[in-house]
Order: structure tokens, then C-alpha cells, then sequence
């Protein structure tokens, strides 16, 4: 377990969703420890990290279509992102939160955001593809659809929250 994961985590990813597109930087490669616990669902890419979470928080494993938390080392293609849980208009906090390991914040494909918690609109570059941001696009209505939290490898993290809209500025 990262020996950063605490509280103060928690609260990094709090200020990240109530400032969406503005850069954190973590304490921990991986904050999603700070809010996992035995009454969360989550799904992995990765063996190894399937085995720390389990340890450290007791959450369960589950299949991609129930997981609460997605910790994803690879960007997912369309149809993974259409198996998640979105949540409905009766229970929209059941949508799916995704962690999504990224080369690096700051490069790649160029998107503008707009809603709560930007004033006006905010730009970032993400190594991630333009098809990506066009099926979030797609799947989030809000107040249904999915939240996702970007982590570099340097130990930065945005975070879009499905409330935002999300455009591709350019690829």
C-alpha cells in the first residue's frame, strides 16, 4: 500500500472534482485506495492490482457492467465504456467512477470543457483518443453517465466529472 494514502488523498480527489481540468498532484499513484472499502464494487485490468486492492480496502472484484470503481491501466475502447453503469434518472449516483492511468496530462488530444466548477472553459491535453471523449460524450447525460479521474505517470490527476461537457478541440 502507498504509504501516502489518507485522507489527504481523499481530499485531493474532492478538489479535483469540484475544480474540473485543474492539474493535483497526488501523494499516491493511487488515490482510489482513500475512498475503496468492503461495500464497494470495483473492476482492474491488472492482476496485481486486483490483489493490492482486495488487501488493502476488502472491496470486492467485480465484472466491468457492476463496478463502481474501474481502475483502468489502458485506455478502454467503445464498447467497454458502453458496459459501464451510467446509473437512471431515479438513482444517477449509481454511474461508474473510472481511474484511468495515462502516459501523461498535458499532451495528446486537446479538449475544452465547460460546466460546474470552470469559470468560462478550461483546455487540457491528455494522451488519450479522440475517440474516447466523443463516446463520453455519447453516454453522458447528466446527471446520468460516468466520472472519470486521469492519473500520469508523474503523479498528476484531472478529473471529469460527467456534469461536464467535453468537446475535442482538435487530435
Amino acid at each position: 500500500m502507498d504509504p501516502f494514502t489518507s485522507a489527504e488523498e481523499f481530499r485531493r480527489l474532492l478538489y479535483a472534482v469540484s475544480y474540473p481540468g485543474e492539474v493535483v498532484t497526488l501523494g499516491t499513484s493511487r488515490p482510489y485506495l482513500s475512498i475503496l472499502s468492503k461495500d464497494t464494487k470495483f473492476y482492474t485490468d491488472r492482476e496485481e492490482e486486483k490483489v493490492l486492492i482486495k488487501r488493502c480496502t476488502g472491496a470486492v472484484f467485480a465484472d466491468i457492467e457492476d463496478a463502481d470503481y474501474l481502475i483502468l491501466h489502458k485506455e478502454p475502447d467503445r464498447d467497454t465504456l458502453m458496459r459501464m453503469k451510467r446509473g437512471n434518472i431515479e438513482f444517477p449516483e449509481e454511474g461508474a467512477t473510472i481511474f484511468l492511468k495515462i502516459s501523461e496530462i498535458g499532451e495528446g488530444t486537446r479538449i475544452l470543457m465547460k460546466g460546474p466548477g470552470i469559470k468560462d472553459y478550461k483546455t487540457v491535453r491528455l494522451t488519450i483518443s479522440k475517440r474516447f471523449f466523443e463516446t463520453l460524450q455519447e453516454i453522458n447525460d447528466f446527471p446520468i453517465g460516468l466520472d472519470v479521474f486521469v492519473i500520469d505517470r508523474f503523479g498528476n490527476m484531472i478529473a471529469i466529472p460527467r456534469s461536464v461537457e467535453v468537446t475535442v478541440w482538435d487530435s
